[in-house]
């Protein structure tokens, strides 16, 4: 054997050794100090029943009820009924930026409000959604489409989805 040989093999040796030893792993003892376990006592006497607070009413489907102040007086209420149907509405907007749908869902409130078409913010991830109108047919939604093309919106397009109507 030469030189060489001998010095690959001592470099070989020690690379193995190397390897074994960092293989072998140290025991860790862990001991769970149940002395503060008994200390901590838990308060167990809160009742979120006993809270005075407003509940929350989650609408249903049909025969929601939606208390409509009318006339002069502040006292008098009429109740709506409200029906769920498939119907259409007009998008005019729809980004990933929050205050950018906020500006243009006020804009658009603002120019479709005088026509009582009501104007809907909608976050479908990731973006946020401007949609104008509860029309029950499509004529009707086609008539918005073209308002808004009108307004400015000429992006706007026709989306078929859930409407609540008065009955």
């Amino acid at each position: 054997m030469n030189g060489k040989q001998i010095a690959r093999m001592k470099y070989w040796f020690m690379l193995t050794a190397l390897f074994y030893m960092s293989c072998s792993g140290t025991k860790e003892v862990i001991k769970e100090d149940t002395s503060l376990q008994d200390t901590y006592q838990f308060d167990e006497s809160f009742d979120p029943l006993s809270l005075d607070d407003d509940d929350i009413i989650i609408a249903g489907d049909e025969n929601t009820q939606i208390i409509d102040k009318t006339g002069n007086n502040p006292d008098t209420e009429k109740i709506v009924a409200l029906k769920e149907i498939t119907g259409f509405r007009v998008q005019i907007l729809a980004t990933k930026n929050i205050e950018t749908a906020s500006l243009f869902e006020q804009e658009a409130s603002e120019r479709f409000n005088h026509l009582d078409h009501k104007t809907y913010l909608i976050f479908e991830a990731p973006l946020y959604k401007i949609r104008v109108g509860d029309c029950k047919d499509r004529a009707q939604a086609e008539e918005l489409r073209d308002l808004a093309t009108e307004y400015g919106y000429r992006e706007s397009f026709i989306v078929k989805t859930k409407i609540q109507i008065k009955e």
